[in-house]
C-alpha cells in the first residue's frame, strides 16, 4: 500500500499544494486531475522519489520511501511526460536499455507485442511520431515488473485505439494487485473506475 499523509509541495519557492492525504491500495487506480501547473507533475514525481515534499511523507507499506528508495525504487515504475528515449537508438534498443537495468531482457519481445511495436522495432527512436514515441516510452511498464505504475499523462499524443490498448494494459495490472497512479487534465467517460484526485482542493498557501 501506498500512502500519502499531510503532504505538500513547492515549486521555486512557490506552494503547489498542501496537506494532501491518499492510500493507494493493490488493485488502485487513480488519476490525479487538474489544470497545467497545479503541482500533478510534481505530485507525481514526489509519488516516485524525484521530488522529496516540503513536509509530509510517503509511505510505502508502512515505510517512508524517501528513507529506503532503493527497495521502493524496485517496486514502482515511472514514466514522464518526457519519454526519455534516445533519438539514435532503435526502439528495439531503447527498450532492451531499460530491460538490462531492471534485469528483465527476456520481457522485451513480449513487451514490443503488447503494444504492437514490431512494425517499428528496427527504426530508429528519432524518426517516429509523436504517437509511436509515446508508445515506446510506456513500453518500459511491461519490462519493468514493478508493483507500482506512476504515468505522467499516459495519453499525450495517443489516438483513440491505442489509448484503449493502453487502459486495457492498465486494467490487467490493476487486477494482478498492482496499483496505477496516473495523470490528467479532467475525467472522461473512459476513467469512470478511476478514483479522481483533484489537486486543485490542495492548492492553498502554507502558513
Amino acid at each position: 500500500m501506498l500512502e500519502c499523509k499531510n503532504l505538500s509541495c513547492a515549486r521555486n519557492n512557490k506552494v503547489l499544494f498542501k496537506n494532501l492525504n491518499f492510500k493507494a491500495e493493490p488493485k488502485s487506480k487513480i488519476l490525479i486531475t487538474g489544470p497545467n501547473g497545479s503541482g500533478k507533475t510534481s505530485l507525481i514525481r514526489s509519488l516516485s522519489g524525484l521530488l522529496p515534499p516540503v513536509s509530509g511523507n510517503i509511505r510505502y507499506y508502512g515505510k517512508d520511501i524517501y528513507d529506503d528508495p532503493k527497495s521502493f525504487i524496485s517496486s514502482m515504475v515511472y514514466v514522464g511526460h518526457k519519454n526519455a528515449c534516445k533519438d539514435s537508438l532503435t526502439i528495439g534498443e531503447n527498450i532492451e536499455f531499460w530491460a538490462r537495468i531492471r534485469n528483465t531482457r527476456e520481457s522485451v519481445m513480449a513487451a514490443a507485442y503488447c503494444l504492437e511495436l514490431q512494425p517499428v522495432f528496427n527504426i530508429r527512436y528519432g524518426e517516429l511520431s509523436a504517437g509511436w514515441k509515446r508508445r515506446v516510452a510506456l513500453a518500459r511498464l511491461l519490462i519493468s515488473n514493478a508493483n507500482i505504475w506512476l504515468i505522467d499523462e499516459p495519453f499525450c499524443n495517443l489516438d483513440s485505439t491505442t489509448c484503449e490498448l493502453v487502459l486495457n494494459l492498465i486494467s490487467i495490472r490493476s487486477e494482478q494487485n498492482g496499483t496505477v497512479i496516473i495523470t490528467g487534465h479532467s475525467s472522461t467517460e473512459q476513467l469512470f473506475d478511476f478514483k479522481t484526485i483533484d489537486i486543485r482542493d490542495f492548492n492553498r498557501p502554507l502558513v
